[in-house]
């Protein structure tokens, strides 16, 4: 028998109007004295229908069949309803045997697919330089012209570059999404087509919105702050964007694509690849990854702050939605660079919403604890002291953070 004070937890939480369809797979792996009412729940999708059919008692399979019957009078009736969700196999591991072996050995795996993409993403970049120099090296009037001076030599070397470090930069961020399918393999298809209907809940996304403008407001506050110093946090970070803002390709790059396949490596495969284990560990855990591959501090703390925000989104509701939000946050930014009289109202626009977000906090405190509550693990304890104490794990993240701060000075 379960003990009573777990099962009672768990099944608070399947009231939780929250929870996820991957909350309730993971309630299910860890509770099965709560399968009946788990095969009832509005939220139990066919799949995971079809694993309680298979695994449970007479009691469980009579719930199941009651469920079955009530979701096919609901797709008569309403044509529109969705008929798709989340494959089992995406979200019900087998992780209840054993779940810290478990957890360290998927972090394991994680820590070895994320450095080796971002190292094919710079060899893609060092194989763009050695055949644009080789082809340069044959061109009268080459970057290193023989009685060239070194600062006339590197000006032209960055001039031959700018052009194509767009090119170079969209093809290493589709190389470095690839990699993720060694990580998940097919499950990356259902990773990125996961989705929960968003129903009645777009005042949830509203709010996520007014959090997401109140992010560059309080990071533009702090950089005022530090900038009373004489150093200008933000000056590297725009010194490796500005090449990307002078042409079409650069622009749709930063604006949507580089978005979209962000959002596939961070909040499609991690995420989910971490999901057994916690939506608030897969949640952080993915965000501060996010932060770090921006290679820069004061990006990446805002990086950090927004994939929250993205992870819980897409958890939640689905990738797309969080590729939406991310479109317009990067559109925004790009605007606000075009002129300082757009700038200057854009970022009063965030430091409004950053009020209202503060406010919202205020009112709502109590059901965005419940959240973070409802995001707590079921199936293991404490995920967050089992993964990030791997060595694998304190060495990848210190070399990262090592060189977002290297990157400020």
């Amino acid at each position: 028998m379960q003990d009573l004070s777990a099962v009672e937890n768990a099944r608070t939480h399947l009231g939780d109007p929250a929870l996820t369809h991957a909350g309730l797979a993971q309630i299910a792996t860890a509770h099965p004295d709560l399968w009946p009412e788990i095969a009832r729940h509005r939220l139990a999708y066919p799949e995971l229908l079809d694993w309680l059919d298979q695994h449970g008692d007479d009691n469980v399979r009579q719930a199941v069949a009651e469920r079955r019957a009530d979701t096919r009078d609901a797709t008569n009736n309403n044509p529109g309803l969705p008929t798709t969700y989340p494959p089992a196999d995406t979200t019900m591991r087998a992780v209840a045997s054993d779940p810290q072996r478990k957890l360290r050995k998927d972090i394991v795996n994680l820590m070895w697919v994320y450095p080796v993409s971002l190292l094919v993403q710079g060899l893609v970049g060092a194989i763009f330089t050695i055949i644009l120099i080789a082809v340069n090296a044959q061109t009268v009037g080459g970057f290193y012209s023989p009685g060239s001076s070194v600062a006339s030599s590197t000006q032209n070397f960055l001039d031959l570059m700018t052009p194509w470090m767009i090119v170079m930069t969209l093809i290493g961020m589709i190389a470095t999404t690839c990699c993720y399918f060694i990580l998940r393999q097919r499950h990356l298809i259902t990773d990125i087509t996961t989705t929960t209907p968003v129903g009645s809940r777009f005042g949830q996304l509203g709010q996520v919105l007014i959090a997401m403008f109140a992010v560059p407001g309080l990071v533009a506050g702090l950089s005022l702050l530090i900038g009373l110093t004489g150093y200008d946090p933000s000056g590297p970070m725009y010194s490796m964007l500005d090449p990307f803002l002078h042409s079409f390709l650069g622009i749709a790059y930063v604006c949507v694509l580089g978005p979209c396949l962000e959002e596939v490596v961070f909040r499609g495969a991690i995420l989910r690849h971490l999901l057994p284990y916690g939506a608030n560990f897969a949640i952080v855990t993915q965000a501060l990854l996010f932060g770090i591959t921006h290679m820069n501090l004061y990006q990446g703390i805002f990086a950090f702050a927004i994939g929250l925000l993205f992870g819980y989104v897409a958890l939640n509701f689905s990738l797309k939605w969080a590729i939406l939000l991310h479109i317009i946050n990067n559109t925004l930014s790009t605007l606000s660079d075009q002129s300082p009289v757009l700038g200057y109202g854009i970022l009063g626009f965030f430091s409004l919403a950053l009020i209202a977000a503060v406010i919202l906090t205020i009112r709502n405190k109590q059901q965005y604890g419940s959240l973070v509550v409802a995001g707590r693990p079921t199936v293991i304890a404490h995920p967050f002291r089992v993964a990030w104490s791997h060595p694998l794990f304190i060495v990848i993240t210190a070399i990262g953070l090592i060189i977002c701060i290297v990157a400020m000075l």
